[in-house]
C-alpha cells in the first residue's frame, strides 16, 4: 500500500469550507475553549511540533484539531499500527507518523464539533445559514424567524396565509410577520433530502412515500384550488427555464456538472447540457397547452418537504420565490400548474410541467430519452442560448439519465447501465473517545 494516501474524518465533525486537504496534513480551526479539544503547536511554516490533549485553558484557540486528517503514505500508516506496543490511539499515531513524515496544520474557517449535546445543539442552530440572501434563526420558544428581501418575505408569508382549510396542516403555522421577516413554528421532522442522504430506506419505501405525497397534495391542495390562469405560460418560462439557468450559472461547480459525465456510486450520470435542451423544449410545449392551474408550493425540492415517518404526514417549507409575481390588475399570481407522475402516467391537476413526457419518465423521477433522441443529442455538440454545451464526442448510451426535477422520485438503479467505478482508497474505522484519543484499526 505504499504511496496510497488515506483521509480520516471523525464521525462527530462537520466541515463547511474544506474541499481537499493536502497530503500529510491535519485540519485545525478556532474553538472557544481550548480545554475541550486537542491543540497543536506549530512552527512558523505550519509544521506540527506537538499535540496537547485538552490543555487546562479556558481561552480560545486557533489550533484546535477538528477531526479531519490526511496521511500521504498509507503503507507507513499500516506499519505503525502493526508495531508491537505502538498503541492505536490517534494522538500517539500522529506523533509517530509525524516523526517519519512531517504533518502540516491546515486552518478551516467553518466547522462544527458534535461530540457533546450542547455543541450539537449549537451546531444545528448555526448551520441554518440560509441562501441567496436569506437567514434563519431558531428561537428558544420553538419558532423560526426567516429574514430576507422584503417583497420575497411578504410573498412567502402570503403563501402560508393562502392555504385553504383542507391544506392548513401541510405547512408550519405562520405566527407573525413584518418588513423583511416572518415567523413560523419549528417542526423538527427530517426532510426527504436528509432521508435520502442518511437513511438506508429501501426503494419500495420511497415509492410509497412519494405516491402518498402526490395523493395528499392532490386531495388537500391542488384540487381544492384549481382554476384557470391565463398567465401560466409566461410564468413557467420564468420559473422553470430562466430561474434554473440563472441559479446554475452562479454555482461554483456549474462548469463541471454542465460539461462532464460523472460516476456516482458506480452509475454514469449524463452531463446537464446533454439533457437540458430537451427538457426546455418539453417544458415549453407543455406550458403552451396547459389547462387549469392550482395553488402549488413552487419549490418542492426534497429539502423543502418534511416527513413525520411514524405517521406518514408531510410539512412544506419555503414556498417558491415567484409567488411575488403579480398578474393582471396587480393581484398576486398564486395559482400555478402542478403535476405528479405515478407509474409513468400523469395524475391531475394537469399533464405535467415537472417531467419531459409521460412515456419517457419512470417512477423514480428519471427521464429516458427515446433511442433516436439519445443518439441525436449525445453524438453532437448542442447549444442552448450559447451557454450549455455537451462534451465533444460524448458516446450514445442506453438507460436513464437523471434530471433535476420536482416531485417525482428517482428511477431504480437497475434501469441505468452500471459502469465500473474507480477503486476507493483504504478507509480507517474510528471509535472516538476525544479529539486526540481515538483508536484506529483497518
Amino acid at each position: 500500500m505504499p504511496g496510497v494516501d488515506v483521509t480520516l474524518i471523525l464521525g462527530d465533525t462537520l466541515i463547511g469550507d474544506l474541499e481537499e486537504l493536502p497530503a500529510d496534513s491535519v485540519a485545525v480551526g478556532r474553538a472557544g475553549a481550548a480545554r475541550d479539544f486537542c491543540v497543536v503547536g506549530t512552527d512558523d511554516a505550519g509544521h506540527i511540533l506537538a499535540y496537547t490533549d485538552k490543555p487546562d485553558q479556558d481561552t480560545a484557540t486557533e489550533r484546535a484539531v477538528v477531526g479531519v486528517y490526511r496521511f500521504g503514505d498509507g503503507g507507513l500508516l499500516r506499519t505503525l499500527l502493526a508495531e508491537p506496543g505502538g498503541g492505536t490511539e490517534l494522538s500517539a499515531l500522529l506523533r509517530r507518523y509525524g516523526a517519519r513524515r512531517s504533518l502540516v496544520a491546515v486552518p478551516v474557517e467553518v466547522w462544527w464539533d458534535l461530540g457533546s449535546y450542547d455543541r450539537y445543539v449549537a451546531a444545528n442552530r448555526m448551520s441554518l445559514t440560509g441562501r441567496a440572501g436569506h437567514s434563519f434563526v431558531v428561537t428558544d420558544d420553538g419558532t423560526v424567524v426567516k429574514r430576507g428581501e422584503g417583497a420575497l418575505m411578504a410573498a412567502q408569508a402570503r403563501w402560508y396565509r393562502s392555504l385553504p382549510d383542507t391544506a392548513i396542516g401541510l405547512a408550519p403555522r405562520l405566527l407573525g410577520e413584518g418588513e423583511g421577516w416572518y415567523r413560523i413554528e419549528l417542526v423538527d421532522y427530517p426532510s426527504l433530502a436528509e432521508l435520502m442522504l442518511f437513511e438506508p430506506l429501501p426503494e419500495a419505501t420511497w415509492r410509497l412515500v412519494l405516491r402518498r405525497l402526490a395523493a395528499v397534495m392532490e386531495s388537500r391542495l391542488w384540487a381544492p384550488t384549481r382554476r384557470e390562469d391565463p398567465g401560466l405560460r409566461e410564468w413557467c418560462e420564468r420559473k422553470y427555464v430562466e430561474k434554473t439557468e440563472q441559479r446554475l450559472v452562479s454555482w461554483k461547480g456549474w462548469s463541471r456538472v454542465r460539461d462532464e459525465r460523472l460516476i456516482v456510486n458506480g452509475v454514469e450520470i449524463a452531463a446537464f447540457a446533454e439533457v437540458w435542451p430537451a427538457a426546455v423544449d418539453a417544458l415549453r410545449a407543455l406550458a403552451a397547452t396547459a389547462g387549469p392551474g392550482s395553488l402549488v408550493h413552487g419549490d418542492m425540492t426534497f429539502s423543502n418537504v418534511l416527513l413525520a415517518r411514524g405517521y406518514g404526514t408531510f410539512k412544506l417549507l419555503d414556498p417558491g420565490t415567484t409567488f411575488s409575481d403579480t398578474g393582471s390588475g396587480g393581484r398576486p399570481v398564486r395559482h400555478r400548474q402542478a403535476a405528479a407522475v405515478v407509474r409513468g402516467r400523469v395524475r391531475r391537476p394537469a399533464r405535467g410541467l415537472v417531467h419531459l413526457a409521460a412515456d419517457h419518465i419512470d417512477m423514480l423521477g428519471t427521464v429516458r430519452l427515446p433511442a433516436t433522441e439519445r443518439t441525436r443529442r449525445h453524438g453532437r455538440r448542442s447549444d442552448h442560448r450559447g451557454r450549455l454545451r455537451t462534451r465533444r464526442g460524448a458516446a450514445p448510451r442506453s438507460g436513464a439519465v437523471p434530471v433535476d426535477g420536482a416531485a417525482p422520485p428517482r428511477e431504480p438503479r437497475s434501469a441505468v447501465r452500471p459502469v465500473r467505478a474507480r477503486p476507493s482508497a483504504p478507509r480507517l474505522r474510528a471509535g472516538r473517545t476525544s479529539s486526540c484519543r481515538t483508536c484506529l484499526t483497518f
